[in-house]
């Protein structure tokens, strides 16, 4: 059983780290993951910041939110954790900071954010993340490097917005090790054609890899309660998510399924849920 196990692990890991884009690098939110992280646009809590350094300046209070994957693949070597908190500092600037943790002792990832978002026009906005990123692999030892994401958030009207970011614009690498970080750039727009309704759609480009259309759509019914949906045209890979709103506090759920990987579950929980794109 357990030789079994070693295999599938080594198996899932060989596939995403050469087949997939971004696998190695940390994708947290359990909202985002049920979006197919479509939400570059129209950010629906603080881990879009991740995504698009620009969607801290959309929340107006105090954040603080949580993400769990405890099996991705159904592998518990996999499993990922973040915190993420948010403080408005005037009407023109907000900061943020987060911590994401991946893997297991064989290789293991840990990010650390800051973020800073400004508004120099109240239909733009600008944001910077600056990463400190640390991998750890077992009998290879540790590498250390400091990624810099750029983002832009353009609010058009009251139901479209467009989004731009850049994740390690800088082109940095780990020190002493091969193992090199992704340079993606992302574009989207996000429009919401009635009240209950908003429908996202991003294209990105990460080197060496064909372009992904991702696209996403949260319906909320109720103000207690919304559901979401998305699609990874590159790894055909099909999502969906809810989230229950409850005295200020939203509980989320987010599950993927990949073709040949199989299903993964993200759970979150957001203090306080405060948003315009729920």
């Amino acid at each position: 059983m357990l030789q079994k196990r070693i295999f599938l692990l080594t198996l899932c890991l060989g596939f995403l780290f050469f087949s997939v884009p971004s696998a190695a690098q940390i994708r947290p939110g359990a909202k985002q993951a049920a979006l197919s992280q479509s939400d570059i646009a129209a950010p629906c809590d603080v881990f879009s910041i991740y995504f698009n350094p620009a969607g801290s300046k959309l929340f107006h209070t105090p954040q603080l939110s949580f993400y769990y994957a405890p099996a991705p693949y159904g592998l518990t070597e996999l499993k990922q954790f973040g915190v993420h908190g948010l403080l408005p500092f005037n009407d023109s600037f907000t900061m943020s900071a987060g911590i994401y943790n991946y893997g297991f002792k064989l290789y293991h990832e840990t990010h650390a954010l800051f973020n800073i978002s400004h508004n120099p026009h109240r239909s733009v906005l600008l944001g910077l993340n600056v990463t400190a990123q640390n991998l750890s692999i077992e009998r290879y030892g540790n590498s250390f490097a400091l990624r810099i994401d750029a983002g832009a958030i353009f609010l058009l009207s009251k139901t479209i917005t467009i989004g731009l970011a850049g994740t390690n614009i800088t082109g940095s690498e780990y020190s002493d090790s091969e193992n090199s970080i992704p340079r993606i750039l992302r574009t989207g727009i996000s429009y919401q054609p009635l009240s209950l309704i908003r429908i996202n759609a991003v294209i990105e480009a990460e080197t060496n890899f064909e372009p992904a259309i991702k696209i996403g759509s949260v319906i909320k019914p109720h103000e207690n309660f919304s559901v979401r949906s998305g699609y990874n045209t590159l790894n055909k890979e099909i999502s969906a998510g809810l989230s229950v709103y409850f005295a200020g506090v939203s509980f989320d759920y987010g599950f993927t399924y990949h073709r040949y990987l199989g299903a993964s579950h993200f759970t979150g929980v957001s203090l306080p849920d405060v948003t315009s794109f729920f």
